[in-house]
């Protein structure tokens, strides 16, 4: 007695073939895609990882989903095992609420970048005055001397709230330009809350 036909055991290969070639042609695709277009855009491609990574997850747990619908013997034990990951995840997500919270908003992080963080200012009161002045530790001066006036010129058209390590307490604040050069600002915060 045969528990999975033929057919089936043929329909599961294609499904899974089709799920891998899907999968590594959208990679291929975004990888490319996102590398071509962020010098364009000025954006960072190790940003959207996040997005290649679900759309592989969902694209072979649409092949697994299709594997248990193929073979009617399976039906009834994946119909189970989603039930039970569903009844799963709830108690999961329940006893774990503070840390889904931090992997959700890492997430936000990640596709919305709030804030940019580096030494793009080592010495606030001389470089907030004049941007191209480099120090020892910028290994490429005239690069750095770009790459902090492109920055704080970003910072201060989009209004970002910005986190700088060598900056005032509290070290979040935002740029704001001045006659010569950039003003900084410390974000508010509660005290004692």
């Amino acid at each position: 007695m045969k528990i999975v036909a033929d057919n089936h055991l043929i329909a599961v290969a294609i499904a899974i073939a089709i799920a891998v070639i899907l999968s590594y042609t959208l990679r291929k695709f975004l990888t490319k895609f996102i590398a071509n277009r962020s010098d364009s855009l000025n954006i960072d491609p190790t940003r959207y990882n996040f997005m290649k990574n679900a759309s592989t997850a969902l694209i072979i747990g649409a092949a697994l989903a299709f594997t248990f619908y193929a073979i009617p013997s399976l039906r009834s034990i994946g119909t189970a095992l989603f039930a039970g990951a569903g009844i799963a995840a709830a108690a999961i997500a329940f006893a774990s609420q503070q840390a889904l919270s931090n992997i959700i908003g890492g997430v936000f992080l990640v596709i919305f970048r709030p804030f940019r963080v580096g030494d793009i200012i080592h010495v606030a009161p001389v470089q907030l005055a004049d941007p191209t002045v480099t120090i020892a530790f910028d290994t490429d001066g005239e690069t750095a001397a770009k790459t902090r006036a492109r920055v704080m010129d970003m910072a201060t058209t989009d209004k970002l709230l910005i986190a700088g390590a060598h900056m005032s307490f509290p070290s979040v604040g935002y740029l704001e330009k001045a006659d010569t050069g950039y003003r900084w600002f410390d974000a508010p915060y509660p005290y004692g809350q």
